[in-house]
Parts: structure tokens; C-alpha cells; sequence
């Protein structure tokens, strides 16, 4: 049992990558949360129910049966997909705030330097964008600025409709409509 448990676990967490991977964006959110987790859930319920009824019988039947291996199987399958793909989207998430959050005083340095903020971000540092501003749209670009000020947004998955933005005004993270 413990093998079936294992390759369901690894299979489930490639699976959760693989979600994540595809952007993460709001169908993979729905089938994680809202197909894969109840399923994973149920599947537990069950294991443990039987698990219990074999414990209170007088002579135990040996391991509650394969229909209790499968849903272990089946809980580990779902459950380990959904975790994998909250942590990778956890990651991107952290990886856009920590990114921001270096390149504000660079932004700050160069408009004290030329009395401006840079209009492109390659003006003041050479590291990579996060994944959530790559391959956006042109006519939606993850920075921008003015002679005023300048503004960072981006959609994370869990927003079906605004995304979060970061103003040079109010310096902290606010939804976007």
C-alpha cells in the first residue's frame, strides 16, 4: 500500500506543477479548489471511516480492503496536486512582492538622480522579470510611469476580474478594477 500511496502523491504533485505551470490562472484555481480538494477530502472521510469499522469488527479482516487503499490513494492523488500548485503560486506571488520591493529604492535613486521616474524598468536593474509580469500584454505592461509617479500591477490567479497594483503615492499592494 505504502507504493500505491507514494506514485499517487508524486503523480498528484506533477499534476498540481503542471496547473501551475499553465499560469495558474482562474480554471486551475476552480479545479484545484473546488473539484480536486473535495474529492481528496471525501476520499480521506472514507478511509478513515473504514478504517474504523474494520478496527471495531472482532476479527479484523486484514487491511480494510482495496476499496480503502483506493481512496487513500485517490486522497493522496488530489490533495497533493492542490498543494503543489498553492505552493508554486505562493512562490510566484512572494517572488513579484520581493522583486518590487528591491527595485522601489532603485526607482526612488534614479528619479533623485534625473528628476523622473525611468520609463522601463531595464533603466535601473538587469534582473529578470517574476513570472506573473512575463508575457503580458503590450498594452498592459507590469510598470509604469509618469513624471509624477509609477505604478506596478499585475493579475495573480486567485483574481478573476482586478489585480493588485502598487502606486509610488500609497506604497503598498491594493486591488486593482
Amino acid at each position: 500500500m505504502k507504493a500505491e500511496v507514494l506514485i499517487s502523491t508524486a503523480v498528484g504533485g506533477f499534476l498540481g506543477y503542471l496547473m501551475a505551470l499553465g499560469g495558474g490562472g482562474f480554471p486551475s484555481g476552480i479545479v484545484g479548489h473546488y473539484v480536486f480538494l473535495p474529492l481528496g477530502g471525501v476520499a480521506l472521510v472514507f478511509y478513515l471511516l473504514a478504517k474504523l469499522g474494520d478496527r471495531n469488527q472482532r476479527e479484523p479482516k486484514g487491511f480494510c480492503g482495496a476499496g480503502v487503499v483506493g481512496s487513500l490513494v485517490i486522497a493522496a492523488f488530489f490533495i497533493s496536486a492542490v498543494l503543489v500548485y498553492e505552493a508554486i503560486f505562493r512562490y510566484r506571488r512572494y517572488d513579484v512582492e520581493n522583486f518590487v520591493e528591491e527595485t522601489v529604492p532603485l526607482l526612488d535613486a534614479y528619479r533623485e538622480e534625473f528628476g523622473r521616474y525611468p520609463s522601463t524598468l531595464q533603466e535601473v536593474t538587469d534582473r529578470e522579470l517574476p513570472y506573473y509580469f512575463q508575457n503580458r500584454r503590450p498594452f498592459d505592461p507590469p510598470y509604469s510611469s509618469g513624471a509624477s509617479g509609477f505604478t506596478f500591477s499585475y493579475m495573480p490567479p486567485d483574481h478573476m476580474i482586478s489585480g493588485l497594483m502598487l502606486t509610488s503615492s500609497n506604497r503598498q499592494w491594493s486591488r486593482a478594477d
